[in-house]
């Protein structure tokens, strides 16, 4: 659970970089091998494919023995849980009280 609220937290504290991370039309740029924009941004999308492989992997390691769409739906339910809570729809307040708000909804999904 600490990972799940940590990437929770991280979208709550830097929602600009979560969104840039995590917005649909970015990562279908970055993912388009075809896409040919100037260097820094093909490295800064690169930069944001390895992030979000990297976070993947973590997701990987602690659910070791867990098959490949349960790691899949555990991701994306705190992807959409952090933009929830990045776009203010889930639970307004301080960064605090989100992340107190985020650990009581983690408890009901993950047990």
């Amino acid at each position: 659970m600490d990972l799940a609220l940590g990437d929770i937290r991280f979208a709550i504290e830097n929602p600009h970089r979560f969104r840039l991370m995590y917005e649909g039309a970015l990562w279908s740029i970055a993912t388009d091998p075809s896409h040919q924009g100037p260097e820094r941004e093909r490295e800064g999308l690169a930069a944001m494919e390895r992030y979000r492989d990297a976070n993947y992997a973590l997701f990987e390691g602690v659910m070791q023995g867990r098959g490949e769409r349960e790691v899949r739906l555990v991701a994306a339910l705190l992807t959409g849980l952090s933009f929830e809570f990045v776009n203010e729809r889930l639970y307004e307040g301080r960064h605090e009280e989100q992340l107190a708000h985020a650990r009581e909804l983690l408890g009901v999904v993950l047990g």
